[in-house]
C-alpha cells in the first residue's frame, strides 16, 4: 500500500513538471539551462529539498508509530479486560461480581465478568536466592477465565487455571527472567496488609508468556488463581472486578 502511494506521488510530480514543459518549452529550456549552467546550485537545492522531504516524512512516520505502539502497548496491557470495577484502595465482597454478571440489563453487554485481587508485593525464589520487588499480584479466577483467554505458558500449553493446584502460581516472563525461576522453584510473597506484611510461600507452575493474559500490566507478576491470590493477601475479599465487553478482539 505504502509503495503504491509512493508510486503515485511520483508520477502526479513529475507528470505535472512534464505537463508544464511541453507546455511551455522556453521556460522548459531556460531551467534546463540554468541547471547545467549552475550544477553546484542546483545540486544544493536538490539535496536541500530531500533533506527537508525526509524530515517531514520521518517525523511523520514516527508519529504514526508512536500511535501505534501507544495502541498496541494497550491493548497488550489490558488484553480482554475492557472494565474494571474497583473501590480505591479498599476491598468489598466478591459477590459483586456474580451481582454484575447476573444482571439483566447488563448481561447483553459482557462477554465474561471476572472477581480478581490486585497488589503489589515483593517476591523472593527461595531455590534462586533472588528477590524482586515491586511485583504485582494478580488474582484471577480460573472458572470464569475463558472470556479473557487461555495463559500461553513457556512451553506451549495453555491453561485457563483450573488444572492449577492448590498454593501454585504462574509468573510472568519478565519475573521469571529476574528471578531465573524455573517451574517448581518455592516462591515467598509478602503483601503488605493492614497488620503488616506476612510472607506466603507458593510453587511456579509455569511461566506466562507476554501474550494474552500473560501480558497483563506489562511488568513483573505473579498469577494466582483467586483462592491462592486471597490467601497471599490474608481476605476473602477481591479489590477488582474485570469485565470483558462483546465485540472486543482476541489476541
Amino acid at each position: 500500500m505504502t509503495q503504491a502511494v509512493a508510486v503515485a506521488a511520483f508520477v502526479v510530480v513529475f507528470g505535472g513538471v512534464g505537463l508544464v514543459a511541453i507546455r511551455h518549452p522556453l521556460l522548459a529550456r531556460l531551467a534546463m539551462r540554468e541547471a547545467i549552467r549552475r550544477r553546484a546550485q542546483s545540486a544544493l537545492v536538490v539535496m536541500g529539498l530531500m533533506i527537508g522531504a525526509a524530515g517531514i516524512t520521518a517525523s511523520l512516520v514516527g508519529a504514526d508509530s508512536s500511535r501505534d505502539s501507544a495502541v498496541l502497548n494497550g491493548f497488550r496491557a489490558w488484553g480482554m479486560v475492557d472494565v474494571t470495577v474497583t473501590a480505591g484502595e479498599g476491598s468489598f465482597p466478591a459477590d459483586v461480581a456474580t451481582h454484575l454478571a447476573e444482571a439483566p440489563s447488563l448481561r447483553p453487554l459482557f462477554d465474561g465478568v471476572q472477581a480478581g485481587f490486585e497488589k503489589v508485593g515483593s517476591v523472593s525464589d527461595l531455590d534462586r536466592r533472588q528477590g524482586e520487588p515491586a511485583v504485582r499480584v494478580i488474582g484471577f479466577d480460573p472458572q470464569t477465565q475463558r472470556p479473557f483467554g487461555p495463559y500461553v505458558l513457556a512451553d506451549g500449553t495453555r491453561t485457563f487455571g483450573m488444572d492449577l493446584a492448590p498454593e501454585t502460581v504462574l509468573v510472568s516472563r519478565q519475573l521469571a527472567e529476574a528471578l531465573g525461576a524455573r517451574v517448581g522453584d518455592h516462591l515467598r510473597i509478602s503483601v503488605e496488609q493492614a497488620g503488616g506484611a506476612r510472607p506466603v510461600d507458593v510453587t511456579v507452575a509455569g511461566v506466562a508468556r507476554s501474550v494474552g493474559p500473560g501480558a497483563y500490566g506489562l511488568r513483573a507478576a505473579v498469577f494466582a488463581p483467586l483462592a491462592t491470590a486471597q490467601q497471599i493477601v490474608g481476605t476473602d475479599e477481591i479489590n477488582i472486578v474485570r469485565i470483558s465487553a462483546k465485540g472486543g478482539r482476541e489476541d
